[in-house]
């Protein structure tokens, strides 16, 4: 937000200087520039354009600023404006700026065109704007142009020529955020991330600048020699499948075997999405895995375990890895089954599924014990070499070993 605020500040400074700064090459234009700034362009995926103001002289000070909003129903938007005023009051301040004033349109971008015109007729010294449409605006801006009022935008761009376009490099705040967190976190940790509407242009290009920066993460960990597996777990086939991308995957792919650990706990998170978003990591040569939960009054009946183990396996291709007993986690006894109970639903979760669909049920033990199976026990009793094991069915069988040189002294071998 502060970026995109400066922006305009910066774009509201530099109408009203006359420049011939795009006749030069572009690329010499970006070159000259602070290092903070020359950055902003490292894989910008907007092009650099000649402007329609090259020869523009702004009217003596002070100047009048309109501000056309496309929307101010949520809070960021609110923020933005106010944060734009607060900083435009300075200026009212110091003289530069007479007034500043404020249209909101609503998402109606007719009534937001409208707005603009009465800008015009106000003679604003300069328009700027949210746009809530690339292209219906374009008429009106071109009418603020040929009564020389300059139309800048912000974080939305519009397709008219004679618009100043402000836009961040979205792309490379992705790759800074990502990196940063890299170098604050070496150790791992578990990171919040809110995007915004997925598929949005600003999305996708965040997600682009966050790819190149895994990819040189992943890049120095396959640079070690000794390593040959990396193992990512995660929920976001689960809560964001739509962050599995192809720029995603093509950043993860190597020299390494990649293992994705996923976490669902339940057949009802299992959606078209997720199923997409494992097929496109399957596809990929990833290997997939699934460790859940046992948590009482979600997952603790042997229907809802069946489902889900099915449908890890058969739909989505993941295979079920551990089931964990709740952790004694404070405020969380509420979801915690007995380890008997536990035993009991996986004894009869191994009677009713193939082999590659079964979990095994472990407890994370206290004081870094690791991980340890707490499944049910299929021995009975043991005398010598002769073994009591209870089979699925209940029943209770004797099994002799027979190993070695005893198997010459025995005339028949049990299921020979």
């Amino acid at each position: 937000m502060t970026g995109m605020i400066r922006g305009l500040l910066a774009a509201t400074a530099l109408a009203s200087l006359a420049t011939t700064a795009f006749a030069q090459d572009v690329q010499g234009v970006i070159g000259g520039l602070p290092t903070e700034l020359k950055a902003q362009y490292d894989g910008a995926p907007q092009k650099v354009l000649p402007s329609a103001w090259d020869n523009f002289t702004a009217p003596p000070k002070p100047w009048k600023w309109c501000h056309s909003e496309s929307y101010q129903g949520n809070p960021w938007r609110v923020t933005v404006t106010k944060e734009l005023k607060r900083l435009v009051d300075g200026l009212i301040a110091d003289g530069t700026v007479s007034s500043f004033e404020v249209s909101d349109s609503n998402n109606d971008a007719s009534q937001q065109i409208n707005q603009i015109r009465a800008f015009i007729d106000k003679k604003c010294s300069i328009i700027t704007s949210i746009p809530g449409s690339a292209t219906a605006l374009d008429d009106a801006i071109d009418a603020a142009a040929k009564a020389g009022i300059p139309f800048i935008t912000a974080a939305g761009s519009v397709t008219s020529p004679n618009a100043i376009n402000v836009d961040s490099n979205y792309a490379r705040w992705g790759y800074d955020m990502m990196a940063a967190i890299g170098k604050a976190q070496p150790d791992g940790a578990s990171i919040l991330l809110v995007e915004g509407i997925a598929g949005h242009p600003i999305v996708v290009q965040e997600r682009q600048g966050a790819d190149k920066a895994l990819a040189e993460i992943f890049a120095r960990i396959e640079a070690i020699p000794h390593v040959r597996l990396l193992r990512i777990h995660t929920r976001v086939p689960v809560a964001l499948p739509s962050r599995i991308t192809s720029g995603l995957v093509v950043a993860l792919q190597g020299r390494l075997m990649v293992t994705v650990v996923t976490h669902f706990n339940h057949a009802r998170e299992i959606t078209d999405a997720t199923e997409m978003a494992c097929r496109t990591l399957r596809q990929a040569g990833f290997v997939l895995l699934n460790q859940s939960v046992l948590l009482k009054g979600v997952n603790d009946s042997i229907e809802a375990l069946e489902e889900l183990c099915r449908e890890l396996m058969y739909r989505l291709g993941v295979k079920p890895y551990y089931l964990h007993h709740g952790d004694l986690a404070r405020g969380m006894a509420h979801r915690r089954t007995t380890i008997a109970q536990g035993q009991a639903l996986t004894e009869a979760l191994r009677a009713r599924l193939s082999g590659i669909c079964n979990p095994v049920y472990v407890l994370d033990l206290p004081e870094g014990g690791g991980k340890v199976p707490i499944g049910p026990c299929h021995v009975e009793g043991r005398q010598g070499e002769s073994w009591r094991l209870r089979g699925l069915d209940g029943e209770v069988r004797e099994y002799r070993e027979i190993v070695g040189a005893q198997e010459e002294q025995s005339s028949k071998i049990p299921g020979s």
